[in-house]
């Protein structure tokens, strides 16, 4: 990964804030916000949100990716979701004034900005715009959350882990070869997001590549037939 080089970020020149809730600041707000923040580089493997602490602030991703995740009883971890650039981190925690329910650790080495919890509230006060673009940022997420909620309930394995593959592509990417998707992730990680055991998601990705729908290289999955995956995953185009 080619990071930049690591500067304070004004938002209003950020390529990540302008698909973020912070694109509706004015000139004058990101560079009143950026007195008060600052941008650090979290390595890969990085514990960026410990589960169980208080928030002091927010964080929001300039660039790289990171996976959101709680531990069960069990000590088995559970991806709620990922996030990569543009992103919010811990903005539900600090409006509500209670502790972490995730984990957030970096899957590559990221740059990721803080704003203090003073600032975000001063900006939420004094720019209506940004309370509502989080209104709406709350809504998609609730939204998303129960539509995956209703997915795990009710499809079967294939299905949800085939519809797993087309949300990782949405949200990083494919790379330079236009079907790979950007992200690097164990097989462990991806069935704990779809929800089975390792086993399981192994024996899955070898029938969807003996099918050539997709290419395993190592721990890279290419997409090779979009179409059909969108399929098996009940998914309209």
């Amino acid at each position: 990964m080619n990071l930049p080089v690591l500067h304070d970020v004004v938002c209003s020149e950020c390529e990540a804030a302008r698909r973020s809730v912070f694109s509706v600041l004015t000139n004058s707000d990101a560079q009143h916000m950026k007195t008060a923040k600052h941008c650090a580089l979290h390595k890969r493997g990085d514990v960026i949100l410990h589960e169980g602490k208080y928030p002091d602030g927010l964080f929001c991703i300039h660039k790289g990716k990171v996976k959101v995740f709680r531990e069960g009883e069990d000590g088995k971890e559970q991806i709620v979701r990922f996030a990569t650039d543009g992103d919010m981190l811990g903005y539900k925690a600090l409006i509500t004034n209670k502790p972490y329910v995730n984990s957030v650790v970096a899957l590559d080495d990221s740059y990721i900005c803080f704003i203090p919890r003073s600032m975000f509230f001063e900006m939420l006060h004094r720019t209506p715009e940004l309370t509502t673009k989080l209104m709406e940022h709350l809504s998609n997420e609730l939204r998303f959350t129960e539509e995956r909620l209703v997915h795990l309930a009710q499809k079967p394995l294939r299905s949800r882990l085939a519809e797993t593959l087309l949300v990782l592509h949405d949200t990083f990417g494919f790379e330079a070869d236009g079907k790979t998707i950007n992200v690097v992730l164990s097989r462990e990680d991806i069935a704990n997001i779809v929800g089975t055991a390792t086993e399981s998601v192994i024996r899955l990705l070898a029938e969807l590549q003996k099918e050539g729908i997709i290419e395993l290289h190592g721990k890279h999955i290419a997409i090779i037939h979009t179409a059909k995956l969108h399929h098996i995953a009940h998914i309209a185009r």
